[in-house]
């Protein structure tokens, strides 16, 4: 730089600023993880003891069971208002539960075994409608009982509120996929189960007395086959009938027609007004998690279960392969194998969290009067009284409230971990990660809390800085310049910027950062380049191992070619 006391007097208070990051770990050790299962994954996580494989097989079967239990925990450790409304849900919801459990199991199960013989199984003739509906009901029947009502009302509940909270269209979704999503994976966790069971028979252990019962009438392996032959029907036919418990017992869940026109009616689910704002839940699953170990390469023939833990991947992905298939796309894959090797290259690239990133973000989120996020860090409480435009907006306001609380609280849970990120194909052949949270494909928060984890790194270039620069300047709007303007751009304004942003932050974000697209990478290269800067004052040049880890984004191609 040319101000060279300037230049100097800027180092010094970067320097500084690393220095207090003991300060600041504390602070962030107290952010926003008061949730059990954030608790729970944070002893792991930090537990010296272990290696990260034997981490993420922790976390993989921890966050299994505690979906399995989600209610159960979550009434426990609620208070006040939200511990009264979960305990009455979860009363309705079992009562309603028994109201069609019961009779079937009544009397040794003689309902559901007339109901059986009704099914026709042996038959090669299935194919008359009535029978089909008969069989859907007693797959559905079979789901209730081996899940059993806590398990269900766990695993149920959870699921419909991260879908909705994950929702794009304002906290709400179309019924029918909702109700398909929830009957595949009631399916998945009953076929959990009942594997555990066949466990527990082989070991000799003692299993639950009504289990006991099913088991002298129908063999484990009869039960395995019949849910083994599970169908789209099946799955409508259970989902339906716990969306309808919900819908018509609990009164969380309400109904929304839209009439597009007289041939296109759309019937939309969402978490009821009175019911949002005592909620609060922020529901993340394990494949919203970065993994601790290098996940599982796909096999040769293309399927892929990329967790440790087998039945992680079944429950949680609705594919088992690289490839998410469209419903109505049903050709086979073609070149699976250049699929493989760059899912397998990527699924190897190790990261870690920005901390000084996370330190500037969690500072802004967790004060009132941020001038950065301006309200995005605090819920808008729905009241009836609001237009269904207003309810729109704040429906919209909350979602990105929770991606933003979601991001922050994992960044937070991994901030001193080296981690990857598991990824899939879809049917075109473009690859996404599995989480949609901390992602290198996800919004500027998320895509600002990476670096790469420095192993191996190529040292910065001299092209490579003056690449870095012209990056720096796309960042902040000068797309409009050329390459060289750009990096000259850059040069003749790094350190101003940087001398407004420690002078006065508030200022700096009014005034200049939330007017960027990217403000979030914007700072994080800022950050660099001070970084590179501060190198080369030493006597080093591009060239003598200065290394930075911030991930460069690159369009691959226009959508014509792929």
């Amino acid at each position: 730089p040319n101000n060279v006391a300037m230049f100097n007097e800027l180092i010094n208070t970067y320097s500084s600023i690393n220095m207090n990051d003991i300060s600041n770990i504390k602070k962030i050790e107290k952010f926003d993880l008061d949730q059990p299962l954030m608790k729970a994954i944070s002893d792991i996580i930090n537990n010296p003891e272990l290696d990260g494989e034997r981490k993420q097989i922790g976390i993989e079967k921890l966050c299994l069971e505690y979906d399995l239990n989600w209610f159960e925990k979550e009434m426990k450790d609620s208070v006040d208002a939200r511990s009264v409304m979960l305990h009455d849900i979860y009363k309705k919801m079992d009562n309603a539960l028994n109201f069609i459990i019961k009779p079937y199991t009544r009397y040794n199960y003689l309902k559901l075994i007339n109901l059986y013989e009704r099914c026709n199984f042996t038959s090669e003739d299935v194919n008359i409608d009535n029978d089909k509906k008969l069989i859907s009901v007693f797959k559905s029947l079979l789901v209730l009982i081996l899940l059993g009502n806590k398990n269900i009302i766990s695993t149920s509940f959870k699921l419909i509120i991260e879908l909705l909270t994950r929702s794009d269209s304002h906290m709400q979704m179309d019924r029918t996929e909702l109700v398909f999503n929830l009957g595949n994976k009631l399916f998945k966790f009953t076929n959990y189960i009942i594997n555990q069971l066949k466990i527990r028979l082989a070991e000799g252990k003692e299993i639950n007395a009504d289990l006991n019962k099913l088991l002298k009438i129908f063999t484990i392996e009869k039960l395995i086959d019949v849910l083994n032959s599970i169908g789209e029907m099946d799955k409508f036919e259970i989902g339906d009938s716990i969306m309808k418990i919900m819908e018509d017992k609990t009164e969380v869940i309400t109904r929304k027609l839209i009439v597009n026109n007289i041939n296109n009616r759309e019937v939309f689910i969402t978490i009821s007004d009175d019911y949002i704002k005592k909620l609060n839940i922020s529901c993340i699953n394990v494949t919203q998690l970065p993994m601790l170990h290098i996940p599982n390469e796909p096999s040769s023939d293309g399927k892929y279960l990329p967790y440790i833990h087998g039945e992680i991947s079944h429950i949680y992905n609705t594919f088992d392969t690289i490839v998410k298939r469209k419903y109505d796309i049903r050709d086979q894959v073609e070149n699976q194998s250049v699929l493989i090797d760059t899912i397998n290259y990527l699924n190897k690239t190790p990261f870690t969290i920005n901390k000084e990133i996370l330190k500037f973000i969690r500072n802004e989120w967790l004060n009132d009067n941020s001038t950065f996020f301006k309200g995005l860090n605090k819920l808008d409480i729905i009241n009836y009284k609001d237009s269904e435009e207003d309810k729109g907006r704040k429906q919209s306001h909350n979602s990105k409230y929770w991606r933003y609380l979601n991001t922050i609280s994992i960044a937070t849970l991994y901030q001193n971990s080296v981690f990857y990120l598991p990824t899939f194909a879809d049917f075109r052949g473009r690859i996404y990660t599995l989480s949609n949270y901390l992602s290198y494909q996800g919004d500027d928060l998320s895509r600002s809390l990476l670096l790469f984890k420095d192993k191996n790194n190529e040292s910065l270039s001299n092209e490579g800085y003056k690449y870095l620069l012209f990056y720096f300047a796309n960042l902040a709007g000068q797309n409009h310049l050329t390459y060289e303007e750009r990096v000259n751009w850059s040069e003749n304004n790094i350190m101003v910027l940087y001398k407004k942003y420690i002078e006065d932050k508030d200022i700096f974000n009014s005034n200049y950062l939330t007017t960027l697209k990217e403000p979030l990478q914007f700072l994080s290269f800022m950050f660099a380049i001070i970084k590179v800067i501060n190198e080369i004052r030493k006597g080093l040049s591009p060239n003598q191992k200065i290394i930075i880890n911030n991930p460069i984004l690159f369009d691959a191609s226009c959508n014509g070619i792929q």
